[in-house]
């Protein structure tokens, strides 16, 4: 029996290389071995002495698409997209309306979310996992990417008492594959504490962290109110927390706050990054998060045909 896949399409898109018209894709052990023109794939194999099946496709075959940051557990909250809004506290309490008034199935909204990424194409998924009944979506639907537990609300003393070892716990609980990560959800729901140990925590599992920053304007760096040297934050009072620093009129950003905690760096991508002025941009780029978009492996495949939507397959 045969252990290489071949797919093959009027039309192969690599993405990373030209189109190829009349192409292919060999896959063995869940890996892409080749790909290229068909008749350059069905030799190669043969010249390697490797026997495949195939399947052929009138339409177009590409990679299946990554979807960087998404909640699949409020698939079911669409209302509150459906609304305009004066500002962040605006949002927040309108999203905390929905969410605090109960009745949502977050195991059932999951699901029906990851159906909806395979039905569009993609096949990679940075899922942010709020309440635990949702963490097995990706894994369900067998989704590649990342179910990322949340860590929020934790005030210091609380964190002190019992933070590690809850999110210890949570992570325990979470299916694998795909990876699990951890993320510290922003700057103005978790105090010092929890900001400083996360990292660490998620350095000593090897597992990457997923943070949300620069979301509004109340994270953006406010030059005015620079009163000293970034490292003096740290000898003061103002360092308990970003809202305690931002409540007596300090001018450093989110994003400068959390990389003195050593939030950033190549095993953290972040998710908004609106309000950042262009050197803490290139300060992330640059130096922190080198490839935080280049760690995209999978051998996951999409078919392509109209009209939309494509229908999806995993080639692992």
């Amino acid at each position: 029996m045969s252990n290489v896949q071949v797919w093959s399409a009027g039309l192969v898109i690599p993405i990373t290389a030209p189109s190829v018209m009349d192409g292919a894709v060999a896959v063995k052990d869940g890996r892409i071995e080749h790909v290229g023109a068909r008749d350059w794939v069905l030799e190669t194999l043969a010249d390697r002495g490797l026997s495949y099946s195939e399947r052929h496709f009138d339409g177009v075959l590409l990679p299946g698409l990554v979807n960087a940051h998404t909640h699949l557990q409020y698939t079911g909250m669409a209302e509150v997209g459906a609304k305009q809004y004066r500002g962040m506290p605006d949002w927040i309490s309108g999203f905390n309306a929905v969410y605090d008034a109960g009745g949502l199935d977050w195991s059932k909204d999951a699901a029906t979310g990851a159906q909806m990424l395979l039905e569009a194409g993609t096949t990679s998924a940075a899922d942010v996992v709020t309440d635990p009944e949702a963490a097995s979506a990706l894994h369900n639907a067998g989704l590649h990417g990342v179910a990322y537990w949340e860590v929020m609300d934790w005030t210091n003393d609380d964190w002190k008492e019992r933070g590690p070892a809850t999110v210890e716990k949570a992570l325990d609980a979470m299916p694998t594959p795909p990876a699990v990560g951890i993320s510290p959800h922003a700057p103005y729901s978790l105090e010092a504490d929890p900001l400083l140990d996360l990292p660490d925590l998620a350095r000593r599992r090897g597992v990457r962290l997923h943070i949300h920053l620069g979301e509004s304007h109340s994270e953006a760096e406010w030059a005015e109110g620079r009163t000293g040297e970034l490292s003096d934050l740290w000898r003061t009072g103002d360092s308990s927390s970003f809202t305690a620093m931002r409540a007596r009129g300090g001018g450093f950003s989110a994003t400068q706050f959390v990389d003195q905690l050593g939030v950033l760096g190549p095993d953290c991508h972040v998710a908004h990054g609106v309000y950042m002025t262009a050197m803490i941009v290139a300060v992330c780029v640059l130096v922190r998060l080198p490839w935080r978009f280049a760690r995209v492996r999978t051998a996951s495949l999409v078919w392509m045909r109209h009209p939309w939507p494509p229908t999806s397959m995993r080639a692992t």
